[in-house]
């Protein structure tokens, strides 16, 4: 007996499929169930156990959720045995999961633990929610829960850049590590640790006027992000003028390093135009002596910018 699987698919990029967001229901039997094994504490772990463990354990678990969501998305026909096993997957990812909500780590961790287990009780309920569709044979059920996976992968992501301030993740098949991709990332400016060290949850330090540093030492103004939450945008040269200006808001996501920015009002020449982007979302890649480095996530254009 054969279910029909038709998907409606959404992939969330830090290179891995995270989601199934709709599917046909599915038609033919459900043998199976999955389980949910019960999490017992570990013995305290010291920093080396912790780091080696839930890098591991994290990483493995993230593969399985990869390869089967791979799978799912280039399949158009599932039979009973690729119900089952789904089911195996499903399994395997509660029992890493649960390992890593399991895990007492030293005291020098705790914060980074707490991210860990945020990240796998969001992806636990993800689990739930694709068990509840297997079950009930309507895999679109998963779209219930889209927003936990995506939230899941962002608290991974986070934890482990936190993880790599202290500890070489081995990265893949452990050819590479962490430190190398780093180093790679400076090459083009780039330093993610900058951020995490020097930026708080609710990027108050961002604030302030910003540009760009003429060959006469002068600083063209660009942004002026304010306090408040208010923001202005400058094409070069036009500082302070308030009739080429663009006026908005800016608001910083620390889970995904992104500053969000709304273009409210467009003034060119003294008038009020429409906006050509009323949202835009920079990738805040470096943070330190007084400089910032934005990727703009849509046009793919970087803006390094030294602080007034």
């Amino acid at each position: 007996m054969y279910m029909k699987l038709k998907m409606v698919r959404s992939i969330i990029l830090s290179a891995l499929i995270l989601s199934l967001v709709g599917c046909q229901a599915l038609e033919g039997s459900s043998q199976g169930k999955t389980k949910s094994p019960k999490i017992e504490k570990s013995e305290p772990l010291t920093e080396e156990e912790y780091e080696v463990t839930v890098s591991e354990t994290s990483q493995e678990f993230y593969k399985e959720l990869t390869e089967m969501l791979t799978k799912l998305m280039e399949t158009k026909t599932v039979d009973d045995e690729m119900h089952n096993w789904l089911i195996e997957k499903v399994n395997n990812m509660q029992n890493l999961s649960n390992k890593v909500l399991a895990l007492t780590p030293p005291s020098s961790y705790e914060k980074v633990d707490n991210y860990y287990k945020d990240s796998m009780n969001e992806f636990q309920i993800y689990l739930k929610g694709f068990q509840k569709g297997l079950e009930k044979k309507d895999l679109s059920l998963v779209k219930d829960v889209y927003e936990n996976s995506l939230k899941g992968e962002q608290l991974l992501n986070h934890a482990n850049a936190l993880l790599s301030l202290t500890y070489d993740i081995p990265v893949g098949d452990g050819t590479i590590t962490s430190a190398d991709l780093k180093a790679l990332d400076k090459n083009a400016g780039i330093d993610r640790d900058s951020v995490l060290l020097h930026v708080s949850e609710d990027g108050k330090e961002l604030s302030g006027k910003w540009g760009t540093r003429k060959e006469d030492g002068t600083l063209t103004i660009s942004i002026v992000l304010n306090e408040d939450g208010s923001y202005e945008g400058y094409g070069n040269g036009e500082y302070p003028d308030q009739s080429n200006v663009m006026k908005g808001t800016w608001k910083y996501e620390f889970l995904t390093h992104t500053i969000h920015f709304t273009n409210d009002e467009v003034y060119k020449n003294g008038s009020l135009t429409e906006s050509p982007r009323p949202t835009m979302k920079m990738d805040l890649q470096s943070f330190k002596n007084g400089k910032i480095q934005l990727f703009d996530l849509e046009t793919g254009r970087t803006f390094p910018y030294e602080k007034e």
